[in-house]
């Protein structure tokens, strides 16, 4: 039984007027036990700053809500976006995102809770070649356990090139990030970019997949899924299309994913057709191999999922039970969503 929505009730410091709180994550590890996290407006001079919040659901019930501390010297307007929660266990919690220092760049940014309570964040130590502007930012995070936890983003190399990275967290330490090592086809610089939405799943510890979107030395965007397999990240893989696929397109590539074991996953994506229409597909891994996508049949009468279409959200129980959600394009002026099961 859903019951009437309830307010956040913001920090004490958030502003009265013009205010545009927004919860953008959330991770129930047990029933009433749950955390979100998302952004507010904060008073400050001259202008009102984006800030993070954090707040605790604790026996069924909701906290106020508590700013999320900032690594020192930030930016008078420090926008921070914080993307995805995950939780090890009740009030065992970490979340992910950026934010900006004080010269403008952009970091990106942990913020982990322990015990219900919530540390200051701390800005990711990023690869040997990061940019001194960065650009970073963390898309999404899984969890396996308390103080075990992996999350994916991208940077800017100093070469300017988009690069994605991966950061573990071991026994509650956060260990220096790694950059992602793309296919063997992908453009110098490869643009990498994740949705977060669900981009990460992982069933074990140090066993996880990942899914985004690269640019291919044609200039084309693709689809890739890449794997995590005893504690090392593998190079990523092409998303392989479907019949009749051409590639992923601007809007298109890896999405959502969702594993039930260290070697059987699932996928979800969009790409490009031979008619330039977008289409929608999901992809499974069986035995440690993914496979070349399913593209989705749509609810009748309709022929895309279009420019804004997808597979956004992904969830199995079982290697052969999952729902999938997602967007399709009914007509020229509306999209509608839809539910897809038992891929």
């Amino acid at each position: 039984t859903w019951r009437g929505a309830v307010t956040v009730v913001l920090p004490a410091n958030a502003v009265a007027n013009g205010q545009n709180a927004q919860i953008r994550s959330i991770a129930c590890p047990s029933a009433g036990n749950c955390s979100a996290a998302g952004t507010y407006r904060a008073q400050a001079s001259p202008l009102a700053a984006t800030e993070g919040l954090v707040v605790n659901e604790v026996a069924g019930v909701w906290r106020r809500a508590i700013e999320v501390r900032l690594p020192g010297g930030t930016n008078v307007n420090p926008f921070v976006l914080l993307n995805q929660v995950a939780c090890g266990s009740s009030g065992n919690c970490s979340a992910v995102g950026s934010y900006i220092d004080a010269n403008g760049a952009t970091h990106a940014l942990l913020v982990t809770e322990a015990a219900t309570r919530w540390s200051p964040g701390i800005a990711v130590a990023l690869p040997g070649n990061a940019s001194a502007y960065p650009n970073a930012t963390l898309s999404s995070i899984a969890c396996v356990s308390v103080g075990n936890c992996s999350a994916i983003g991208n940077y800017d190399n100093a070469q300017g090139d988009i690069e994605g990275l991966s950061v573990v967290e071991a026994a509650r330490s956060w260990r220096r990030a790694s950059a992602m090592v793309m296919p063997a086809n992908a453009a110098s610089n490869p643009r990498v970019f994740f949705y977060g939405f669900s981009g990460i799943s992982c069933p074990s510890l140090n066993n996880c997949s990942a899914g985004g979107q690269f640019s291919d030395s044609a200039g084309h965007y693709q689809g890739f899924l890449v794997n995590q397999v005893n504690g090392a990240w593998q190079v990523a893989q092409e998303l392989k299309l479907p019949s009749g696929g051409a590639q992923a397109g601007k809007n298109g590539g890896v999405v959502a994913v969702t594993c039930t074991s260290s070697a059987n996953c699932s996928a979800g994506a969009a790409y490009l057709d031979a008619a330039g229409n977008y289409q929608a597909l999901v992809a499974n891994r069986v035995n440690g191999t993914w496979q070349t996508g399913i593209k989705v049949t749509l609810p009748a009468g309709a022929a895309a999922v279009g420019v804004d279409g997808g597979v956004y959200g992904l969830i199995c129980k079982a290697a052969s039970q999952c729902t999938a959600t997602g967007s399709y394009q009914r007509n020229a002026t509306v999209y509608e969503g839809f539910t897809l099961s038992g891929i």
